[in-house]
């Protein structure tokens, strides 16, 4: 019997699985959810300005 060549279904699996889950942090990212440390600091130089 001729070895056959190809992927799994576990391993198949696997990758989208990993795939959705590097998605999930990626997406929202791109679509300007993630950027929380920015408007922290800038929340902070805005606090600060105010003080002087």
């Amino acid at each position: 019997m001729p070895a056959t060549k190809g992927f799994t279904l576990i391993e198949l699996v696997l990758v989208i699985l990993l795939l959705g889950i590097l998605a999930a942090f990626a997406v929202p990212k791109w679509l300007g959810k993630g950027g929380f440390e920015i408007q922290t600091v800038r929340d902070e130089l805005l606090t600060r300005l105010r003080l002087v």
